[in-house]
């Protein structure tokens, strides 16, 4: 069965002008030349210290590119990309009826559907523009089950803005960075995270023994010697992602009294 999911926290921002490509091309980690009205790209802005702010999925529309991003931190990162802005030929807009689904064992037919390019896992994308319903069979706790199995973080809800880095999250194993565009902003900071070797950490899915998981995002993750070797993110029924030490990671690690068992994804397992 087709599993249809609105994604209430998300919404659409439309970026038009002439100068729309080259623009977004010197502030954001991946090359916007790929993005077509078939093919969607995945990309984060960066603070100058290299440090996450906003990421979105950009789908091109004719004359304008579609962001598919937070509806909550929309505002912010609009404010963000006009501060670049300055003078450049472009238009930014909020999209106010638009609403966004995940689509997955399926697809529906619409104009604005895609492909999540993150992970073939996650299956499609529908945008609607002007609103309009989709019937959905599934809901957000078994969206975020499989997203998390996947070690896919979601948004600020797993990236903290203006503290966290990439390669910590994952997003470099997530098609988010094109390393050979040139530059963006924080572009330094995140080469050299790759290339030194610096990555110390990482986003692991896990699984809760015994029950769901009912503590904040933050809470420490300790080992069984009491070491905190890392904190919980974003969460679903016995699921969760937590941002741990990568030499913890052969280790029996705990949630409070709870035990975790680490649940590598395959593209994880074979990179870390």
């Amino acid at each position: 069965m087709t599993k249809i999911c609105k994604l209430d926290h998300r919404i659409v921002v439309a970026i038009s002008g002439q100068e729309r490509l080259a623009f977004l091309q010197d502030l954001i980690t991946n090359d916007v030349n790929k993005t077509t009205e078939e093919q969607a790209v995945y990309a984060c802005l960066l603070t100058p210290q290299g440090k996450f702010q906003h990421d979105f999925l950009m789908l091109a529309d004719g004359e304008r590119l579609l962001l598919d991003c937070e509806k909550d931190r929309a505002p912010s990162l609009v404010k963000a990309l006009k501060i670049y802005a300055m003078r450049a030929d472009v238009k930014i807009t909020t999209l106010e009826d638009s609403c966004v689904y995940a689509i997955r064992e399926g697809e529906v037919e619409h104009s604005h559907m895609y492909r999540d390019p993150r992970h073939e896992d996650l299956g499609w994308r529908v945008l609607m523009l002007d609103g309009g319903d989709l019937d959905e069979t599934a809901g957000a706790a078994d969206y975020d089950m499989h997203r998390i199995s996947l070690a896919v973080p979601d948004s600020s809800r797993d990236m903290k803005p203006k503290l966290s880095t990439l390669l910590d999250h994952n997003i470099d194993f997530l098609n988010g960075i094109s390393w050979d565009k040139g530059c963006y902003v924080g572009q330094e900071v995140t080469a050299r995270m790759r290339y030194r070797g610096l990555v110390k950490k990482r986003l692991i899915p896990v699984v809760v023994e015994g029950g769901p998981i009912s503590q904040e995002a933050g809470t420490a993750i300790t080992n069984e010697a009491g070491r905190n070797i890392g904190e919980l993110r974003s969460h679903a029924g016995a699921y969760a992602l937590v941002l741990m030490k990568l030499d913890a990671v052969n280790e029996s690690v705990f949630l409070e009294n709870q035990s975790l068992k680490i649940a590598l994804p395959d593209y994880l397992q074979k990179n870390l």
